[in-house]
């Protein structure tokens, strides 16, 4: 802490440069400063006098005045955070005792307020910072109000809707539902006005609750505030009237919060009508949306403009192919695959939460009956039983189980019948479509083909077996479950471990094999002979294993290993094709051999799973997963007339000659059909189909397979199997090439695996992470104008917190199965890439053994276990954070659009008009007018989640390029997070500004007839609906993104007393990765020591806004060294670029840790050294030692963040983390000291604190400067020693290293000045530069005088040259002019340094160099003397005499914009005007 006198000198300094508010700040601290020395002085004298308790007291005063001076902002936090619960304690009984002592005169509540006095001081709870207060206030009102506005929010729904629409399941909800549907609840909260008005008087309640004595209202700080409101002073009353001064006092405060609550309340929706109005006012409105249509009609005219050029068309399709989700597709296709997949995930998830219930419940059921050693044998006897449920072999498996565990087998039943049933429902229209010859084909009109046949008979057999299933036996249905065998499912480990042919099931399946031939041997191709029998069996046996091999003489083992070699041979290519992504399960319904179903070691022998859970998840995953593929594929093979994406192939093939390009074409026959048909009448039409085929193919369109009529349902594709797709179609329907097996591969995969993990190991187990998570989806939201009491948190909060298959309420299921469809749920961005990063590479042989270790390892897998504690908790909260925002976001969407919609006379959000879907489509709102054939979701719906998905980041939205780009191992860290920030503002704003632009087109057909259905009123009242949603949109990311980061920022700086000039001075001194970014200053002593809060660290559109403030601060940098204009521009430019490349062109966290490990003499190895130069091993150290470092080092970036705060790898060594030295009191090796209350701070806050000290540190910019000095010198000294040079280029190199010496000293000179405009004296300055970092007295004190300072020619350089001289060695040059060269550098010594220095400043007349304190020394009045402490205080010097104030320090004393509290408080202080 420093002294007064050093303040007090500081102060005057700064008033005499003329920085009058640093000064002003300079001398509160140094009347701060001069009172804690007075009460240590006055402690220390009532100590030796013996009068040890006021001692005591004095010491408390003063260390509460050091520790408000010395104490960072964030400590204070962090003791606000803990102080609040004490707090709102203490207001409580306050109130109790307080209302006692008022009725009879007793004086109860002095001796609570007592008690919780020393209970904080014991225990450090008193924030001693305004920081700290101001936080303690927040979070003790936040703990207990929030859930009072929500219960109130709650109750209002209900009263406004008139009824309970989905009944809430906890007690505290339904209370709420209960008041709000009673006339009570209906006539206080029915509108929002109400709802405002009961809110603001339960804050009124509340706070008068729990605030405690002593507090302040904002009436005793500020004038602007009511007199009334301004609390009574403690005057040492007693009985009834001080219990009265309490209770009023507390009812003040209470006042002020309900005054700040109803103004919170009705402020919200004027500022957003505000917003919405600006677009949506008749004149002003129509003004902006006509600006906002010119603009977005310039763009697309200039891109329409662009895309018709060749160049233009290409880079179109390289964009769209390379840097959006869709590649380029028609919109309809990649949302209804979209749609398809999001659907199946949603039926796999609920199977899954299905299971888990039943086993939850088993498990409960267990616990009670069963006794704990036989706990885990039953549960196995459980799942056995609900195998023969499922399979309808024991309808009364569960008759012994509680009612729970019984229904929730029969939930899974019941949805693997409702499955059962969509399958059905698909498999008969089918068959009804096969049963009509005339829409078969156009070639063999008349009877069913073959195939078709075949097709029909098998699909006939699955229908059967599907009704059979859900009509039952007498007792109950039956479900369906897949069966899986390893033979099929993982050929090559089977074949890898071999078949045992003298083992129990080889030789009993056989056995069985050879008693089902004898029942009917010709079916078998053979007679009854045993011999006969006998060698049949064997043959059916390796064929049923794969091995036919074996039937044609070769042995069982060879037959293995040929196809062990056939497998390896498949995988050895570098990629191995992809599939497609909406992926046909038609092997489920290949007819099961009853040879199989009847023999257990048969299916024992192929290697059947037995996971119930396994057969059931993955049934219901296949069943959901091929409805919806084959309603996906039925409607994109429609005709393009029919709505539909494909044309035949005489239309095809002629929009593609007229430059279009059809996304399918399907061919008049299937390809094995050309050499049969030119035989026939029809062969002139195959040679013309073969051709085009050609023609296609040279286009790089790609055949979907072709129809076969062995499977189902046609092929892989469904109905567009045999159709050609556009090859941009091809790549974004089918998964891209695997990597196969090869060693090159193997380590690629095991890279990026070491990438993701370390990644997922900072972000996801990471409390910090998870905190700015969440506030970064807050901003995501408040961007887009959502914020608002009408979101429905609680339902929103219900429908992610509870299991699916707890969600019995049918309304909330439905809203949950909804929101998965629309692809919201498991949306993750950065889990959902960490995870994928994680799988590359996970059939390969090592690279797929650490993909599953590495899941086993991050506990992914299953309810408990794991390495790492905590990670599956971790990556849940993550994940679901993420799709809670995305689902608050719908909903906000879908309201304010229904809203819009729905006030226009004569529309019906239930049923929106095809006209208006197709103005909305026709202004880009929508891509597609409905969703997929078996969707949910109603247009509104749709449009909603669109919007969601345009401006809010989604896995499933990030562009190709980036998505490879994440895989290469070397480049990056989170290039996606990156990259969907950019495209959801880019998209924010253009959404906006379609929004805005919106205008119904009444020249089409659609525009026509909406305005005859609602009339041009109407037209007009939805036109100006829309545009006030764009409206309030654009300001809301303006806001969010650019407003409130710089008023954050500006707020700090008012609140530390930060002029812009420091800010500027500290934003250039501090480290380049903050450069651009928005600071909050969190404390400032305007003597060089400031700290700060990096706002990008929590601000999601920061990737956006960051490098345009850094280009900015370049330019202003540049300027102020006086560059050239376009020096300044090219820097700016440069520093733009750089921060919009450094997601994707930086080292990723591993490779960096890998490089920093090697040895310099590898072509990657940075010899053990950090990129900040930080020594992880030394050259001296021993190979082991070495090793050993560089192992820690590495293995450290997969230590999983939490843990990293109690122990951690630095620099190659382990020692504690940041909470573990906090709660130790330990420094770091730097002397760095942390404590409890700031890391609970930065644990709640996610901010971690950024420390700009020059009065430690500044001697690093002086070995920078070193280093720029040393590097120009040695390239010219490195010149003039070098044979060929000539005694011109000399004079070029020594002039070059001159011109660079001097930028290097303007640099040096630019950062003294910032290092003056913080606060750091002259004297501490030449301190840091001569003492800590070596620069020479004179070179340091000219260059802070901002001259130039040029080196000489050295005398070392000198004496090499001569040594070459006299060695006869061959010069070009034998003796160098080194008196030119120096008379270069005398001609430019003293030149003046860019900046150019300043005057000084005048010095005021009439201002004497003294700050001084007020006579009379502000302590206690003296009170009863305590016993002696067991350890005296030190002694302590007397403090410096006091002296009356200075009267000229009054004339720079400023006013606020509050009034002049501040004014008053200072004279108070000097003791001017008592």
């Amino acid at each position: 802490m420093a002294s007064f006198n050093e303040l007090e000198s500081a102060a005057i300094a700064a008033f005499n440069s003329g920085d009058r508010e640093r000064a002003l700040n300079l001398k509160e601290d140094a009347l701060q400063a001069k009172q804690f020395e007075d009460l240590e002085s006055q402690a220390l004298s009532a100590f030796n006098s013996g009068d040890r308790d006021l001692a005591l007291d004095l010491k408390d005063q003063a260390l509460s005045i050091q520790k408000g001076m010395t104490e960072s902002a964030f400590t204070g936090i962090g003791r606000g955070i803990k102080a609040a619960p004490v707090t709102m304690a203490q207001g409580l009984l306050e109130i109790g005792a307080a209302g006692i002592d008022a009725s009879i005169g007793s004086d109860y509540s002095r001796g609570v307020t007592e008690s919780f006095e020393e209970f904080k001081k014991n225990n450090d709870l008193n924030p001693n910072t305004a920081a700290g207060e101001i936080t303690e206030e927040i979070v003790a009102f936040g703990l207990g109000f929030i859930p009072i506005a929500g219960w109130l929010g709650r109750a209002g729904s209900v009263a406004k809707a008139g009824k309970i629409v989905r009944p809430s399941k906890s007690r505290f909800l339904k209370s709420a539902e209960s008041f709000g549907n009673s006339k009570a609840g209906r006539a206080m909260l029915d509108n929002r006005k109400k709802l405002a008005g009961t809110t603001a008087l339960a804050a009124v309640g509340y706070e008068t609750l729990i605030t405690p004595d002593g507090r302040a209202t904002l009436s005793d700080s500020f004038d602007v505030f009511p007199d009334f409101l301004k609390t009574e002073e403690d005057l040492n009353l007693s009985g009834s009237a001080e219990g009265g001064r309490k209770l009023r006092n507390k009812l003040r405060s209470g006042v002020e919060a309900g005054v700040f609550s109803l103004g919170f309340d009705m402020a919200l929706p004027v500022v957003g009508g505000v917003a919405r109005g600006i677009g949506a006012t008749p004149v002003l409105g129509d003004g902006i949306s006509a600006l906002a249509r010119g603009t977005n009609n310039a763009f697309g005219l200039a891109f329409n403009y662009l895309g018709n050029t060749v160049v233009g068309e290409k880079i179109g399709r390289g964009y769209n192919k390379y840097l959006t989700a869709s590649g380029g597709v028609d919109a309809k296709l990649f949302e209804g695959q979209e749609d398809t997949i999001a659907m199946n995930q949603t039926a796999r998830s609920l199977a899954v939460s299905y299971f888990d219930k039943f086993d939850k419940e088993v498990s409960k059921f267990i616990g009670k009956t069963v006794r704990p050693g036989k706990k885990k044998r039953e549960i196995a006897v459980a799942r056995k039983s609900l195998e023969d449920y499922l399979n309808g072999k024991n309808p009364a498996a569960f008759d012994g189980y509680n009612a729970e565990v019984k229904a929730s087998a029969k939930r899974m039943l019941d949805l693997n019948a409702e499955h059962q049933d969509r399958i059905l429902v698909e498999v008969e229209a089918e068959i009804d479509r096969l049963a009509t010859p005339a829409g078969l084909t156009e070639i063999l009109p008349g009877d069913m083909p073959v195939g078709a046949s075949l097709q029909k008979l098998r699909l006939e057999k699955v229908r059967d077996t599907i009704r059979l299933n859900l009509t039952g036996n007498e007792q109950m249905q039956t479900a369906y479950l897949r069966r899986r065998f390893d033979v099929h499912e993982n050929p090559l480990s089977f074949y890898k471990n071999g078949v045992d042919e003298s083992g129990e099931d080889f030789v009993r399946g056989l056995n069985d094999i050879e008693h089902f031939i004898r029942q009917a041997p010709e079916e078998f191709g053979t007679t009854a002979d045993p011999a006969a029998v006998s060698s049949t069996a064997r043959n059916v046996l390796y064929e049923i294993l794969g091995l036919s091999g074996v039937k044609e003489g070769m042995s069982v083992n060879d037959a293995m290993k040929q196809k062990v070699l056939a497998l390896k041979t498949a995988r050895n290519n570098y990629v191995l094709p992809g599939s497609s992504k909406v992926d046909l399960a038609s092997d489920m319904f290949i007819e099961r051999k009853a040879l199989i179903d009847s023999s257990d070691s048969l299916k024992n022998l192929m290697g059947m799973r037995n996971d119930v859970k396994e057969s059931y998840i993955n049934t219901i995953d296949d069943l959901s997963r091929t409805v919806g593929g084959l309603k996906f594929y039925r409607d994109s093979a429609k005709n393009v007339a029919d709505g539909g994406l494909t044309m035949a192939e005489d239309a095809g093939m002629s929009a593609l000659a007229n430059g279009g390009r059809p996304t399918f074409i399907r061919l008049n026959m299937n390809p094995e059909d050309y050499a049969q048909a030119e035989l026939t009448e029809v062969g002139s039409m195959a040679r013309t189909t073969k051709d085009r085929a050609q023609t296609l193919t040279d286009l790089g369109y790609v055949s979907l397979g072709q129809e076969n009529p062995n499977q189902v349902f046609k092929g892989n594709f469904g109905d567009l199997s045999g159709v050609y797709a556009a090859p941009e179609v091809y790549s974004a329907i089918t998964t891209p090439g695997r990597l196969g097996q090869t060693v090159l591969n193997e380590a690629a995969a095991l890279a990026v695996q070491a990438k993701g993990l370390s990644q997922k190991m900072a972000i996801i187990p990471n409390p910090l992470s998870q905190v700015r998570n969440i506030l970064g989806n807050i901003q995501m939201i408040g961007a887009q104008g959502l914020l608002g009491r009408d979101l429905d948190f609680f339902d929103t909060f219900a429908m992610h917190a509870a299991n699916m298959s707890n969600l019995d309420d049918e309304g909330m299921k439905s809203m949950t199965q909804l929101m998965g469809e629309m692809g919201l749920r498991d949306s993750s961005l950065i889990a959902k890439t960490l995870k994928d990063l994680q799988e590359v590479g996970k059939d390969l042989t090592v690279a797929g053994k650490v993909s599953r270790g590495a899941e086993k390892l991050t506990n992914l897998v299953g309810n408990v276990g794991g390495v790492v504690p905590l990670m599956q908790a971790f990556e849940k909260v993550y994940a679901e954070s993420d799709s809670f925002f995305k689902v608050m976001g719908v909903l906000g969407e879908r309201s304010r659009y229904g809203t819009a919609i729905g006030r226009v006379n004569g529309l019906d959000i239930n049923n929106i008009p095809d006209e208006v879907k197709q103005s909305f489509l026709d202004a880009g709102l929508v891509s597609r007018l409905s969703a997929g054939p078996d969707s949910k979701m109603t247009f509104l719906d749709m449009m909603s989640a669109q919007a969601v998905k345009e401006t809010m980041p989604m896995y499933n939205r990030i562009g190709n390029l980036v998505r490879n780009l994440d895989r290469i191992p070397i480049l990056g860290n989170f290039t996606s997070f990156a990259a969907e920030n950019i495209r959801n503002s880019a998209n924010t704003l253009s959404r906006g500004m379609k929004e805005l632009g919106y205008k119904v087109d009444l020249d089409s057909v659609a525009g026509r007839d909406l305005l005859e259905k609602i009339g041009d009123t109407g037209v007009r009242d939805l036109e100006r609906s829309i545009r006030g949603i764009g409206s309030q949109r654009l300001t809301s990311y303006l806001a969010v993104s650019t407003a409130l980061p710089y008023a954050a920022t500006r707020a700090s700086m008012i609140a530390t007393g930060t002029t812009q000039e420091e800010m500027d001075a500290a934003e250039s001194l501090n480290a380049d990765y903050t450069k651009g970014h928005q600071l909050i200053v969190l404390n400032n002593d305007h003597r060089g020591k400031m700290q700060f809060a990096d706002q990008s660290y929590v601000a999601p559109f920061s990737f956006v806004t960051d490098p345009v403030r850094a280009a900015l601060q370049a330019y202003q940098e540049k300027g102020i060294l006086n560059k050239s204009e376009a020096e300044k521009i090219a820097s700016a430019a440069f520093a733009g670029l750089s921060g919009y490349a450094e997601p994707f062109g930086s080292e990723s966290l591993f490779f960096e840790r890998l490089r920093n490990a090697l040895p310099s003499d590898n072509p990657i190895g940075r010899g053990g050294r950090t990129p900040q130069g930080a020594p992880i091993w030394d050259d001296t150290d021993d190979l082991g030692t070495k090793i050993s470092r560089g192992f820690t080092h590495v293995m450290g970036g997969f230590e999983p963040a939490y843990i990293r705060e109690i122990v951690t790898e630095k620099n190659g060594r382990i020692e504690g983390g940041r909470a573990f030295r906090a709660a130790t009191d330990t420094p770091t090796g730097t002397g760095v000291q942390y404590n409890a209350e700031a890391e609970l701070a930065r644990a709640i806050t996610g901010f971690t604190p950024i420390e700009l000290n020059l009065r430690k540190d500044f001697n690093y910019k002086g070995s920078e400067y070193l280093n720029l000095r040393s590097g120009a010198k040695t390239q010219a000294s490195r010149a003039i020693k070098q044979n060929f040079t000539s005694s011109e280029d000399m004079a070029d190199a020594w002039g070059g290293y001159l011109d660079n010496l001097y930028r290097a000293q303007s640099s040096m000179y630019a950062k003294i000045l910032a290092a003056r405009q913080v606060g750091l004296s002259d004297q501490q300055i030449r301190k840091e530069l001569v003492q800590k970092a070596g620069l020479g007295a004179a070179e340091a004190n000219i260059i802070m005088r901002g001259e130039f300072y040029p080196g000489m020619v050295s005398k070392e350089v000198i004496k090499e040259v001569a040594l070459e001289v006299r060695e006869d060695q061959p010069r070009v040059t034998e003796r160098p002019d080194y008196a030119m060269l120096n008379r270069l550098s005398n001609e430019r010594m003293r030149q003046p340094l860019s900046p150019v220095p300043e005057p000084e400043p005048e010095v005021a007349e009439g201002v004497t160099a003294s700050i001084q304190s007020p006579v009379e020394a502000p302590i206690a009045q003296a009170q009863q003397v305590a016993p002696a402490p067991a350890n005296p205080a030190p002694t302590v010097p007397a403090a410096a005499p006091v002296q009356q104030a200075d009267a000229g320090l009054r004339q720079f004393i400023p006013s606020t914009l509050l009034g002049d509290f501040r004014n008053m408080d200072i004279a108070r202080r000097l003791g001017m005007g008592q």
